[in-house]
């Protein structure tokens, strides 16, 4: 009888250890998506434009010791990665994914992703079973032949400490200067040490012909009062040839002086 109560016993322990452990493993990971007040913590605006904000993006994750992945170069998205050994077996890796929501000369909208996975290492030994006799009996000996590296990698999941991502933005304003004054010495080198270079292609003036150049003088324009109170234009007189002497003819012996 006493058997029967302790087998009772036993199996509604491990009733309950079931139940307990069904509940702790059947988590719905959906309850934490779209929690209000989660789109502020992803999500920052940068009082400058996109180019600089990823400009300074890229600098703010390499003085972190992060590698850069992936970049468009059209600073629209941006990927980057860094690692860290957490125990003798176990290590860590930070992915990072910059996007751009929204951008315009003076003003950048930013997504920021980051997710953390570990990824856990084993080693095994390998054998191989040599036959033969050992210590006067017809026994296998197994003898080691060399090390396998085995590695189990465990998913992570996606950041969402406040703080993290607020750090994350700091740096990135910070970086901002530099990346500002980087930009504007390329734009020196770029045209000779004169103007900051633009992308945008200087506006060319076309003119029509018998327009007058910047080096001629613009004759101003005449109003009808000023038409009016002029005198009247006097008609040019025609141009007269000028007349030419008649040449005389030689003079005779009878018009010679007296000798």
């Amino acid at each position: 009888m006493s058997n029967i109560r302790f087998c009772g016993k036993t199996a509604l322990l491990g009733v309950l250890l079931t139940a307990l452990t069904l509940a702790a493993c059947g988590k719905r990971v959906y309850e934490d998506a779209f929690k209000p007040g989660m789109e502020t913590v992803f999500t920052h605006v940068f009082n400058e434009n996109c180019h600089t904000v990823f400009r300074a993006a890229r600098n703010a994750l390499r003085q972190q010791g992060f590698r850069i992945d992936s970049d468009d170069n059209k600073d629209s998205m941006l990927e980057a990665s860094r690692e860290w050994q957490v125990n003798d077996d176990t290590s860590a890796k930070l992915d990072i994914q910059v996007s751009r929501q929204a951008c315009d000369k003076s003003k950048s909208t930013i997504n920021i992703i980051a997710r953390e996975t570990h990824i856990k290492s084993s080693e095994s030994i390998r054998t191989a079973d040599l036959g033969g006799s050992f210590a006067g009996f017809g026994a296998m000996l197994p003898v080691p032949i060399g090390h396998e590296q085995t590695s189990a990698k465990k998913l992570g999941e996606t950041v969402t400490d406040k703080v993290f991502y607020e750090r994350f933005f700091a740096a990135i304003e910070n970086a901002i200067p530099d990346a500002k004054a980087s930009i504007e010495q390329e734009g020196l080198d770029r045209t000779g040490g004169g103007a900051p270079y633009t992308s945008e292609a200087p506006a060319i003036e076309v003119k029509r012909a018998g327009e007058p150049t910047d080096t001629q003088p613009l004759t101003p324009a005449v109003t009808d009062q000023d038409a009016a109170a002029a005198p009247p234009a006097r008609p040019e007189e025609p141009v007269r040839p000028e007349s030419t002497p008649a040449r005389q003819p030689p003079a005779s012996g009878d018009d010679l002086p007296p000798i």
